[in-house]
């Protein structure tokens, strides 16, 4: 055990040790690089004087080791630190390691203090290869590698820091990063294999020019704290993002290709993302916004499979988006079902400059008492028609062109409300507006040719603004 008096960090101005440490060495050693150490220990002890550096020439060191406060460990080529009990590193103060590699025991290093890793690679840990208890890590160009499904990355607790820059995360972790109320930062990271790459619940986050693939989970994972993604792209994974629980997010440039469920879920989340792209995500679609208060600019989605955009409850707003390919599900009788570019139910939408090309349903989908408000809007080769509003919900649109459909330009039925000016339709098999006066709708329009088609015509009317 090391004594508290033995914790206090050394002063700054008092002088840094030269200790080397060589395993294979013929004797104890005296520490000098004429007789280095031949055990770790060796150093460390008389490292607990003073700062100091601890260089280690190529071999096999077998702990667990205690870490002074201050200490600095150098490797070379192919320096080992092992261990098969709790943990082969305990850094209770600041401490620094280059260039090593750790390996083995329940938890590769056990940090409490300011603890700085360069080019230190961890594998082969039973539990997680680094956890921050207390205190700052700062990590750059370093490797965590798993080989089983059941271990952690790195495992900040609360009221920690954590800084990775040019890391790497390789391997089945259960979870690459897991921070709990702490701080935590990546820029230029790797996540290759963690089920999920970034877990998340309270305090902030945030994750620069970063690459998520093959994991089966959710690349990122967030609750009750604040994310900020920057230059963000995941291949593959059940979700791009997840959220939940009052996350806050604050998003620019994000790609997700084939996400397994969805690119986004975003549930009870407030926040503002940009420069979103979403490719052929799975059964979910592309975006959903669950009881959430969103803003959304330059979107872009293509190949979604049963719809682009959900918004179920909550408030959404959305400018310039554009989705393509909407594809539909393959149903019991062999038909397709679903294939909605953009669908709002029991929510407000609020969207301008909105485009949806071949989708294999509806364009837009207003229902369950939802509230629309559209401004330049296109709906180009929409099986089932380019508008439909149902079930109670409002529509206003502005300055909307709808070409080449197999039904109608719009549906309007159930006691809903469609109120439309500059409607443009065009090459639609159904006529421009179909409406079902007998169980309540109605539609106003203005400046709009219209061609009334089945139940329409008494209840259309103008619209005067």
């Amino acid at each position: 055990c090391v004594t508290a008096a033995r914790q206090r960090p050394p002063p700054d101005d008092q002088p840094r040790l030269d200790l080397w440490v060589d395993g294979s060495a013929e004797g104890p050693g005296l520490g000098t690089r004429a007789s280095p150490f031949r055990a770790l220990e060796g150093a460390l002890e008389q490292g607990r004087s003073g700062p100091a550096t601890v260089h280690l020439a190529t071999g096999l060191y077998a702990g667990p080791f205690e870490l002074p406060p201050g200490v600095r460990l150098e490797g070379g080529k192919a320096v080992v630190l092992h261990a098969e009990g709790a943990a082969v590193l305990h850094a209770a103060g600041a401490a620094s390691l280059d260039g090593l590699m750790v390996q083995g025991a329940g938890v590769g290093l056990v940090a409490g203090g300011d603890v700085q890793l360069t080019r230190v690679k961890f594998s082969g840990q039973r539990e997680m290869a680094i956890r921050l208890e207390a205190g700052r890590l700062s990590a750059r160009d370093c490797e965590l590698a798993a080989s089983l499904s059941r271990t952690r990355g790195l495992v900040a607790g609360a009221g920690t820091r954590a800084s990775l820059v040019g890391c790497t995360f390789v391997g089945p972790f259960a979870r690459g990063l897991e921070a709990a109320e702490a701080e935590v930062e990546v820029r230029g990271g790797r996540f290759e294999g963690p089920v999920v790459g970034l877990h998340q619940v309270g305090g902030t986050a945030r994750v620069e020019s970063t690459v998520f693939s093959g994991g089966r989970g959710p690349a990122m994972f967030s609750a009750a704290g604040g994310l900020v993604l920057r230059g963000v792209a995941v291949l593959g994974h059940e979700y791009g993002l997840q959220t939940s629980r009052g996350a806050r997010v604050d998003v620019a440039d994000f790609e997700s290709i084939r996400a397994e469920r969805a690119a986004l879920a975003l549930e009870d989340t407030t926040g503002r993302l940009s420069g979103v792209v979403a490719v052929e995500s799975g059964p979910l679609g592309a975006v959903q916004a669950l009881g959430s208060d969103l803003t959304v600019e330059r979107l872009r989605i293509h190949g979604p499979l049963a719809s682009g955009i959900l918004v179920r409850k909550g408030r959404l707003v959305l400018a310039d988006a554009t989705l393509t390919d909407v594809r539909g599900e393959l149903g019991r009788q062999g038909d397709d079902t679903g294939g909605d570019g953009v669908v709002v139910r029991e929510a407000e939408l609020r969207a301008e400059g909105l485009t949806v090309v071949g989708a294999s349903g509806l364009g837009l989908v207003a229902t369950a008492g939802a509230r629309v408000r559209l401004a330049a809007g296109l709906f180009e080769g929409c099986r089932q028609g380019g508008i439909a509003v149902d079930e109670g919900a409002e529509v206003e649109a502005t300055s909307v062109l709808v070409r080449r459909t197999a039904a109608a330009g719009a549906v309007v039925s159930g006691g809903a409300v469609l109120r439309a000016d500059l409607l443009t339709v065009l090459q639609a098999a159904g006529g421009t507006v179909w409406a079902d006066c007998g169980h309540g709708a109605r539609v106003l329009l203005s400046r709009t040719v219209v061609e009334p088609r089945g139940a329409g015509a008494p209840c259309i009317s103008p619209w005067t603004r």
